[in-house]
């Protein structure tokens, strides 16, 4: 998301029901809050094109370069966040220790992507325009914003995946059609690079009032969604001992799940270009890092099991009948339908053939060219 576009993607509807649901001390605050990132991103982007001039003129090394832009990435990350708590709570953010710690690891994490981009640029790699990658750095800072809103939102609050005016990604889609979710349960957040866009979207996060008598309803009944759906969004029990993650530890687990969707899709490319030994090494990696995040979930007695994991979300596996409903309302064509796994793709096509809809020639034709 572009920096003008921010506070716009944030209806006053979406505003006024997080005010509501917080009762925040000082409306002004929460209200500022989302132009303060606004002009974070602005500043952000300008600042690192300016580097990358430098660099591109060669004005300055490599080494030169990151040493500029490590700072100017830290201060943005450091600002979002405060934003977002802002935003969410209020009140003017003062960081804490926990708050620290998230942005420790989260600038840590950008700061290896940065490395790779700037070793790009040396070396005149990647297909992608170096000005239209570093516009991508500025839509990042979505994701310190919106885990800072997450983390101070109440623990009990519905939180809603919500898509802008835009063409989205089938993942986006996806978890927009999995809504409500939990601060517990969400598996992501808008800009944190999980979903297929890689966070290029206008989505955002908007939070309410959990309903009366939610928890002692069915799920699925409640979502409008067949009963067979109802156990994936009912959260086991937290065993004895256990705690929920807070702002530092939720940083280390979105992590290596962001690692482990990389890996993820390197199987998938990997699998689909046929080199074997691309993929035995992808899935071993891949292997290891989900040990690491059981490792440490286990070590340090946190409890976070998402309703769905993110490649449940995005796997597909979980397209339920609400968002296939979804996808033919929006006219996609057969090719969406191809994308589906074949056991699901088969139970579209009988579905869509017994409700007498448009199944026609094209989208058969795409399905059987599967």
């Amino acid at each position: 998301m572009r920096a003008a576009e921010f506070a716009a993607s944030y209806p006053e509807e979406a505003f006024e029901a997080t005010r509501k649901l917080n009762f925040a001390d000082d409306k002004s605050i929460a209200r500022n809050a989302a132009q303060k990132f606004d002009n974070v991103q602005r500043s952000f982007a300008r600042n690192m094109h300016s580097v990358l001039d430098d660099l591109q003129a060669g004005h300055i090394s490599a080494a030169g370069a990151n040493k500029k832009m490590g700072p100017i990435l830290q201060n943005a990350h450091q600002r979002s966040y405060s934003a977002g708590k802002e935003w969410m709570t209020g009140r003017k953010a003062v960081l804490n220790a926990d708050d620290w710690a998230y942005l420790k690891r989260s600038v840590e994490y950008e700061r290896g992507f940065l490395k790779g981009f700037i070793d790009d640029v040396v070396n005149g790699r990647g297909k992608m325009n170096y000005s239209t990658r570093m516009d991508m750095y500025a839509g990042t800072l979505q994701a310190p914003f919106n885990n800072a809103s997450l983390e101070y939102s109440p623990e009990d609050a519905e939180v809603y995946w919500t898509l802008g005016i835009a063409e989205h990604c089938e993942d986006c889609l996806s978890l927009e059609s999995f809504n409500p979710w939990t601060r517990a349960s969400l598996p992501t957040v808008p800009g944190a690079g999980d979903t297929r866009c890689l966070g290029r979207c206008k989505c955002h996060l908007e939070y309410r009032k959990k309903e009366k008598g939610f928890l002692k309803k069915k799920v699925g009944e409640q979502l409008g969604r067949p009963d067979s759906m109802s156990k994936l969004f009912t959260l086991p029990p937290m065993p004895k001992g256990f705690t929920l993650p807070i702002a530092s530890e939720r940083a280390a687990i979105e992590s290596m799940r962001q690692e482990m969707n990389y890996w993820r899709r390197a199987i998938q490319d990997a699998h689909i270009g046929g080199n074997k030994v691309a993929e035995r090494q992808a899935i071993k990696m891949r292997a290891k890092v989900n040990q690491d995040l059981i490792d440490y979930l286990e070590k340090n007695k946190i409890w976070s099991p998402p309703a769905l994991s993110v490649d449940e979300v995005l796997s597909g596996k979980m397209l339920d009948d609400r968002l296939m409903q979804d996808v033919f309302n929006q006219g996609l064509d057969g090719a969406t339908v191809a994308g589906l796994p074949d056991d699901l793709r088969k139970e579209v096509v009988a579905d869509l053939l017994k409700a007498g809809a448009a199944a026609d020639a094209t989208i058969a034709g795409t399905i059987d060219k599967k």
